[in-house]
């Protein structure tokens, strides 16, 4: 009997553990409130299948900051996610150039080299009422994340 209650308290410990790391290795989505009238959300090292998900349960357009990896997933494996995308930032590939019909139906479209410029582009492509999503992935994601709550820090009102 003991060993049966051990290797279950174990067998619970392992899969505690293994949430934890899947947590750690990959973030959840967090909301931050209103910034310009906009619903903002950021996620930070995200499965890209959750987010394209999470994009698509969005009741407003989404303005869609994010890095251009997520982007071309999408493109390949969620062309229906864009159907709800107001405007995309790229913010690792200043020559961002998409052919794929799918991008028809977004007004903007803009690849940049940093976070830092995407937040003067995001002042243009701001909408009342849309969503500011927000998606550090690759190999900078965590030094983007912290930028994008610096500003969001600075220019919240709270």
């Amino acid at each position: 009997m003991d060993q049966k209650l051990e290797r279950k308290l174990g067998d619970t410990l392992i899969d505690a553990r293994k949430d934890a790391l899947k947590q750690i290795n990959h973030g959840c989505i967090r909301a931050h409130g209103k910034l310009w009238g906009m619903d903002v959300f950021s996620w930070g090292n995200p499965e890209f299948e959750l987010v394209a998900s999470m994009i698509d349960s969005f009741p407003f357009p989404v303005i869609w900051v994010g890095n251009k990896d997520i982007f071309d997933w999408c493109i390949e494996y969620q062309p229906s996610v864009w159907r709800s995308i107001k405007s995309v930032i790229a913010v690792d590939f200043s020559r961002l150039i998409f052919t794929q019909k799918e991008f028809i139906s977004v007004e903007n479209v803009i690849g940049i080299s940093s976070v830092d410029e995407a937040f003067e582009f995001l002042k243009g492509v701001k909408h009342k009422g849309a969503v500011l999503l927000f998606t550090a992935s690759g190999l900078e994601w965590e030094r983007n994340y912290k930028s994008f709550n610096d500003f969001m820090n600075l220019h919240q009102i709270k």
